[in-house]
């Protein structure tokens, strides 16, 4: 199952992302350091924005295992405001291989395309052969942007997009 977090789910938003970040730390830009040192009132702005909707998938148990985040780029000011940037996509690993991170991305592709967005842009690391053929079958393609993550972790990413 898949929901939309909003502010009343900030608890449970700083526990999937911190789970995120402790498990699976190298396809984020921020460590789990960084992030367990925000103030309450920095997880909740995540939130709070609009323009902005993050997603989690739960098991039929009822246990958090997928996240994602859509919108215009919080990290590019002078990006095009109908490029919509795809961000924190996790999924438990006890949870690969199911329809978990097909759902998450088709909810933040629906809510990006209901927000009139042109195109939905996302960083992938290109050492991550499983995030690289999952976002291929998504319709992803890459733009030849390239990146680095800062040191000491020098990982390169490249930029995929999707046109909607």
């Amino acid at each position: 199952m898949i929901e939309r977090l909003t502010v009343a789910h900030v608890g449970r938003y700083k526990a999937i992302r911190l789970r995120a970040l402790t498990s699976d730390p190298d396809p984020f830009w921020r460590t789990a350091a960084e992030e367990e040192a925000f103030s309450p009132e920095q997880w909740t702005s995540r939130l709070a924005n609009e323009g902005r909707a993050t997603f989690v998938a739960t098991s039929g148990g009822g246990a958090d295992v997928g996240l994602v985040s859509i919108g215009p780029p919080s990290w590019n000011v002078s990006a095009d405001p109908l490029d919509y940037d795809l961000s924190s996509m996790w999924v438990a690993a006890e949870a690969r291989g199911s329809a978990a991170a097909r759902e998450l991305v088709t909810a933040a592709v629906d809510f990006a395309r209901g927000a009139g967005a042109r195109r939905v842009t996302l960083w992938v690391l290109d050492g991550n052969a499983r995030a690289n053929a999952f976002y291929d079958k998504c319709g992803f393609t890459p733009t030849g942007r390239t990146g680095m993550f800062p040191p000491p972790r020098n990982l390169a990413e490249h930029e995929r997009e999707l046109s909607l």
